[in-house]
């Protein structure tokens, strides 16, 4: 399991590989992200969903930086190349902040992944 506590700049994330589940919540916006997301990232190489599994990814969405973008991007079509149809992504929105549905929409770009996004 990887549990990582949200700061003012960076997401909390839990990654539980038991249980084929992650959840993201709040701001992604740090220097260097790519240290940041390294250990998904060293995670994820070696992923293979089970048999008759599906991997779910929640993300509520908050500011995410560019560069914050692009690993997310990379990490979602990895994951995505390494066991297709057996990811499930969910975005949250706040329905008051319209711009963070385009954040989204950047960081599934060219991924194979369709979300579901729910707005509250």
């Amino acid at each position: 399991m990887i549990l990582i506590e949200a700061r003012e700049n960076s997401p909390y994330i839990c990654l539980d590989p038991s249980q084929h589940y992650m959840i993201m919540k709040g701001n992604s916006f740090m220097a260097n992200p790519s240290q940041f997301y390294s250990s998904l990232n060293t995670w994820l190489l070696g992923y293979r969903v089970p048999d008759g599994e599906m991997f779910r990814i929640d993300i509520t969405m908050g500011y995410y930086n560019t560069s914050s973008i692009q690993i997310m991007n990379l990490f979602l079509k990895t994951i995505n190349q390494n066991n297709p149809g057996k990811v499930n992504l969910k975005f949250f929105i706040d329905k008051e902040e319209e711009d963070l549905a385009e954040s989204a929409n950047t960081l599934v770009f060219n991924t194979g992944l369709t979300p579901t996004i729910e707005l509250f």
